[in-house]
């Protein structure tokens, strides 16, 4: 993700010096001789053509098609229809369109030019801050779309008399949506800067290499204070989000351990209770905790290279290892999201299947209940959170069981 995803801190690797001084002989900001020790530092090699030719198009197909899957079932199923599922909507919107920013511009390049920084033969700057404000504006899109899931799981379980007044109604949703976008737009644009500054880099390549181009172009800070005030807004609202999912997610979890010892006591429908508590709980870790586990390594590792740069302690090699790793986790994010959501609830299991397979699934349904016509079977929680365990919004957006979508 280079200079795209959140990427400045890569763009000095100690082989120019920072205060580049004008060549008016070859038009460039550097001139460097390169040793044939040091070609394949500029070079993908090894692992890097793996993950670039295989790894990364898999990837992309798989979080296109998963997405694409999910919004068809909310746009089939009535019942998915929901206020926790606009949200989800919207969040697979924003991992779509991270994937193709992200790995479309990294694919691109790869096959323009065979150096691993030259921005300059597969983009223009239009393109280069394009790509750059696309994939900022989903990251932070996404971050705050989970965040709005964990305060409407968090109404419904331990305020269930009280509506997240945010989402008390389509219109109210459709301005909270706008407004997250607009938020991410302007985030991301304040960024912009940080990918204006071109850079034109001349090598004299060992013979062996001549046939590489001896210029290329990479885009970077206007200066040190953007390139700084970048790396901040890249890290600290992750971090602020992922303090705020945790405090609620804490207080969801305890609510229902306290809701289902209550129901201990009184022998209430301890097994149906039971089941609810464990598919919140799945629906918990699938929406928002593996989104922190998939997100946070790459930015605690943007976040140390920050400081190791600053001290001046900051050691390529091992720092681009690490972030390879941890980008390949931050797209496994956007395109395992709706896989999980079907792992870990049946009801969205059960609305894949009425989507996909609904003549299956009738005839299915039909042989095993002739007789029989499905319903509602909502278990009491408890006396202020029926509503809450019928309620697709207080559940983490599960759809209600009805006879129309239960064929599993």
């Amino acid at each position: 993700m280079e200079s795209d995803f959140p990427d400045s801190l890569m763009e000095d690797y100690g082989y120019f010096n920072v205060n580049f001084s004008y060549d008016p002989i070859h038009l460039c900001d550097s001139l460097r001789r390169v040793n044939a020790s040091d070609v394949n530092d500029f070079l993908y090699v090894g692992y890097e053509r793996w993950l670039i030719c295989l790894i990364l198009p898999l990837i992309l197909t798989l979080g296109l098609v998963t997405n694409l899957a999910f919004m068809y079932v909310v746009a089939r199923i009535q019942s998915m229809r929901t206020v926790v599922n606009q949200y989800l909507v919207h969040l697979a919107v924003a991992d779509m369109l991270f994937l193709v920013g992200a790995i479309g511009k990294k694919l691109w390049q790869y096959c323009e030019s065979p150096l691993k920084d030259d921005e300059g033969s597969a983009y223009g700057p239009i393109m280069v801050i394009i790509s750059h404000l696309l994939v900022y504006t989903t990251i932070f899109s996404s971050e705050l779309l989970v965040t709005l899931v964990a305060f409407e799981r968090f109404y419904a379980v331990c305020r269930p008399m009280v509506v997240f007044a945010a989402s008390s109604n389509n219109r109210k949703v459709a301005n909270l949506l706008c407004l997250v976008w607009l938020i991410s737009v302007s985030l991301a644009a304040s960024t912009i800067p940080s990918v204006l500054k071109p850079i034109s880099i001349c090598h004299i390549w060992p013979d062996e290499y001549s046939y590489l181009e001896r210029m290329y172009v990479k885009y970077t800070a206007v200066n040190i204070s953007i390139r700084y005030y970048t790396n901040i807004i890249q890290t600290v609202p992750f971090f602020v989000v992922m303090v705020i999912n945790s405090i609620l997610y804490v207080c969801i979890m305890r609510e229902m351990e306290r809701r289902l010892k209550a129901m201990e006591r009184h022998d209430l429908d301890l097994q149906s209770n039971v089941d609810i508590r464990n598919q919140v709980s799945r629906m918990l870790v699938a929406n928002g905790i593996i989104f922190f586990i998939l997100m946070a390594p790459f930015q605690f590792g943007s976040l140390i290279n920050f400081v190791d740069k600053i001290i001046g302690t900051y050691s390529m090699n091992n720092s681009e290892r690490f972030l390879n790793i941890a980008r390949m986790m931050v797209y496994c994010n956007s395109a395992i999201n709706p896989i999980i959501y079907n792992m870990a609830n049946s009801r969205y299991r059960a609305a894949f299947e009425e989507a996909f397979f609904k003549k299956w699934c009738k005839k299915r349904r039909w042989s095993r209940h002739p007789q029989k016509q499905l319903g509602n079977h909502s278990s009491v929680y408890a006396t202020s959170i029926t509503k809450a365990s019928n309620s697709d919004s207080s559940l983490g957006g599960n759809p209600a069981a009805n006879g129309n979508e239960t064929c599993v």
